[in-house]
């Protein structure tokens, strides 16, 4: 007897191809046929699991999105709980950034994989569609308004002199600043470790009290 296939796990390799051939070749030549090839299947063998490339690119999306309210909701759950606000904000902005960071400062630049190359990817593919996607778009200003109300909690927890307005202006600095280095990533002025630098050096303004900046 033939071997059963699971649908979703077969749907997952398919999208797995997807980001690959994006990645490896660019969104140019991303096409259910390239991402057949890509997953060894036949062409009619994607077409059963997906009508088309929009829909194949929209579940690809989509998974992007599903894992990235996933790590908001566990690092709001940290920040909210909290004993250390400063340390756990440079942790989770630089969470924010895509793939992995490696932790010693003084090794190679080879000391990671591209694997945060791939995330850099899904995450600009999925800004991109947001741009088109009203519903996308909303939901991912929704996660970035909850960072920042987080964020800005514990801005005031750590300097309780500073007013609502003052928190609200640093916490919105520091996700624009996480922003701006993923798009300065994605054209390469910046890697994991020198951006994650940069959010330690920014996290570390933001939090000093006035005696300390003086």
């Amino acid at each position: 007897m033939p071997r059963r296939v699971d649908r979703e796990q077969r749907r997952r390799e398919i999208v797995a191809a997807l980001w690959r051939v994006a990645y490896r070749d660019g969104w140019d030549v991303v096409s259910l046929r390239t991402v057949a090839a890509e997953a060894g299947l036949s062409l009619g063998s994607v077409q059963y699991f997906f009508t088309g490339i929009d829909e194949l690119v929209h579940v690809a999306v989509s998974t992007v999105r599903d894992i990235l309210t996933g790590h908001l909701q566990e690092q709001l759950t940290t920040l909210r709980e909290s004993e250390d606000p400063r340390a756990d904000v440079v942790i989770l902005l630089r969470q924010m950034l895509p793939g992995r960071i490696p932790e010693q400062v003084g090794g190679s630049e080879s000391s990671g994989d591209d694997l945060w190359r791939a995330h850099l990817l899904a995450w600009l593919a999925l800004v991109q569609r947001a741009a088109r996607n009203p519903d996308l778009g909303v939901d991912l200003a929704r996660g970035s308004t909850e960072l920042a109300d987080a964020i800005c909690e514990c801005i005031h927890t750590a300097i309780p002199q500073r007013t609502a307005v003052e928190c609200r202006r640093d916490a919105s600095g520091l996700l624009a600043t996480v922003e701006g280095l993923i798009l300065q990533m994605s054209y390469g002025l910046q890697d994991p470790r020198s951006a994650a630098q940069v959010i330690e050096q920014q996290v570390a303004r933001v939090f000093a009290t006035n005696t300390e900046t003086m």
